[in-house]
């Protein structure tokens, strides 16, 4: 039997494409054969397509640095000829860590933050190699050019990365075509082999919430929804925990933030402050009110005759900020609610929650994606030895920390950079913020979350909090 030689492109795990021989029978099918022509058609396209990306950050560099081929040369050459001299230069790395932002104005705070936690962890990585920071404008040019100089120059083996949306589109698109391992701060870049977000865990935080909700019984919940947060992620999140647990979502009312009116009409919904729908209740009361009126001597005002508050859920979620909670409680206090248990999120960290002393806000509970300040790697005391409180800002310094960490962590343990991806995703953190488990699930940061009883007017951790990793609710 004679056979025919087909080249077929394959390509590798690192950046490029390699060329082998596979054989196919003369006796093959012509089905066989059409299929795998259009497999190296669809690599061969693959394979334009990156060698696009690098020719042009080899044309932003510096051709002193041993990489001046790239823009010199063909595609066909560099994906057959120039292969094993393209994939050594890029299989080794530095050591550094790359960091690139966006110079935006706007995000001044979040980017001091961010480097403020990052700083943190090199000072306690003593064997860090040490990054390199590049801050740019949004224009394609600069971007490009910054890219250049971290991947092609300086050859790190991880980039560090925030900003907005723009931005971050702009890098993904580099990330993915030079299957870069890139740790975006934030949570709106899709997932894919090379990216991993270092943010707060969604499903931790929700299957918290529902630790939380199932350990005082709480099976029937009433939600006051911001209309700005109607597709929240983590909203949606929550909500789709609640009713995979069987916590039953009795009302889901929805009022906009600056506007009072839209909060008081949401407290009559989910009170059942309805006139028509309880007649004979008004009537009753209605009649009531006239005959003390009379026998006091003046007219009653009929606008000053209301239901009272009917509850048909065992808690109220309010996934909005204590300032707004706050007012919630007081329009609860004029309907004549209950004393009805209130549910919480992170926005709910504020000492000023504890100083209204409002008799709805006592026994509320709210998860939170910062437990004990004890624990925490950014942690430090002022001169006089008395731990700092933790602030808004924490949680931008703990993904910075913990970026930096892992970025120096990862490229310790893996020489080559095909092997960064796959140790990132196996690697493991000892802290007491993580308690020792894998630093990322389906590339999301492990990030854990707590829960807080507001007793006393001071906020206590609820006991279940020993188990900080989410996973799935056995109690």
């Amino acid at each position: 039997m004679t056979f025919k030689p087909l080249m077929l492109l394959i390509l590798n795990s690192t950046f490029f494409i390699s060329c082998s021989t596979v054989v196919i029978p003369k006796k093959a099918s012509r089905d066989i054969l059409e299929k795998k022509t259009r497999i190296v058609y669809k690599q061969r396209a693959k394979c334009e397509s990156q060698i696009k990306y690098f020719k042009l950050l080899s044309k932003l560099s510096d051709k002193k640095n041993g990489f001046s081929y790239l823009a010199e040369n063909s595609t066909d050459d560099l994906c057959d000829l120039y292969y094993k001299k393209t994939t050594k230069f890029f299989e080794n790395h530095s050591g550094k860590v790359g960091i690139i932002f966006e110079a935006n104005s706007d995000n001044s705070d979040m980017d001091r933050a961010i480097l403020s936690g990052i700083l943190r962890s090199s000072k306690i990585n003593k064997k860090s190699k040490g990054y390199i920071v590049k801050r740019v404008i949004l224009k394609n040019k600069n971007i490009q050019n910054a890219l250049s100089s971290l991947i092609l120059k300086k050859k790190v083996g991880v980039i560090i990365t925030w900003g907005n949306t723009k931005f971050l589109k702009k890098i993904e698109k580099w990330q993915k075509r030079l299957s870069m391992p890139t740790l975006y701060i934030d949570n709106k870049i899709k997932k894919s082999k090379t990216a991993f977000k270092i943010f707060p865990n969604r499903n931790n935080y929700s299957i918290e919430l529902v630790k939380s909700l199932r350990k005082k019984k709480i099976k029937r919940l009433a939600i006051l929804t911001p209309k700005a947060y109607q597709k929240s992620k983590l909203l949606l999140n929550i909500k789709k925990n609640l009713k995979k647990y069987d916590i039953e979502i009795v009302h889901d009312v929805i009022y906009e933030a600056d506007d009072y009116h839209t909060m008081e009409m949401a407290c009559r919904k989910i009170f059942n402050i309805n006139i028509n729908g309880r007649r004979e209740e008004f009537n009753q009361i209605l009649k009531k009110e006239k005959k003390q009126a009379n026998a006091e001597g003046f007219k009653l005002n009929r606008k000053h005759v209301f239901l009272t508050a009917q509850t048909d859920f065992d808690a109220i979620f309010i996934p909005d900020n204590f300032k707004i909670v706050n007012h919630f409680a007081k329009l609860f206090d004029y309907f004549k609610a209950p004393r009805i248990p209130l549910v919480g999120t992170y926005e709910w960290r504020s000492p000023e929650l504890t100083k209204t002393k409002n008799k709805y806000l006592e026994g509320a509970i709210f998860v939170d994606f910062i437990g004990n300040p004890k624990d925490l790697p950014i942690w430090s005391k002022t001169k006089d030895g008395q731990n700092k409180k933790v602030g808004l800002k924490a949680d931008y310094k703990l993904m910075g920390y913990y970026s930096g960490l892992l970025g120096q962590k990862v490229l310790r343990k893996s020489n080559k950079r095909k092997r960064v991806e796959n140790d990132l995703r196996s690697i493991k953190i000892k802290d007491n913020f993580i308690k020792n488990n894998k630093a990322f699930k389906n590339n999301e940061f492990n990030w854990p979350s707590y829960a807080f009883e507001v007793r006393d007017n001071r906020f206590k951790p609820l006991s279940h909090n020993k188990s900080q990793h989410g996973g799935t609710i056995n109690e």
